[in-house]
């Protein structure tokens, strides 16, 4: 149930980005749209495609694997450094979203 709830935000958000997205370029114009469209893009690009194209696959490997095999203590030592450093990633184009849509809100 928990992972449903956070799945129904993660690409809940991602509907309203790509409607803020399509809106930003509508009314390019105006003050904030650039704005709105870079902290779509950010979020788009860095959270929802980081997710799903590199931490999901990755977690689901690790799910399958035997925690008592020895190749499995050596996947983890891989694992663990590659998916911080996404997870960074993901991290910071969240702030960079969260940053431009607040100043696209006070422009």
């Amino acid at each position: 149930m928990r992972r449903r709830r956070a799945t129904c935000l993660l690409f809940g958000a991602a509907v309203v980005c790509a409607v803020l997205a399509v809106l930003s370029i509508v009314h390019w114009g105006e003050e904030g749209a650039g704005l709105a469209l870079a902290g779509s893009i950010a979020y788009l690009l860095g959270t929802i495609i980081t997710t799903v194209a590199y931490h999901v696959p990755r977690n689901d490997k690790l799910s399958t694997l035997d925690a008592n095999a020895a190749d499995t203590a050596r996947y983890w030592d891989h694992f663990v450094t590659q998916w911080t450093t996404m997870n960074h990633v993901r991290t910071v184009s969240s702030i960079a979203a969260t940053i431009c849509f607040t100043l696209a809100l006070r422009a």
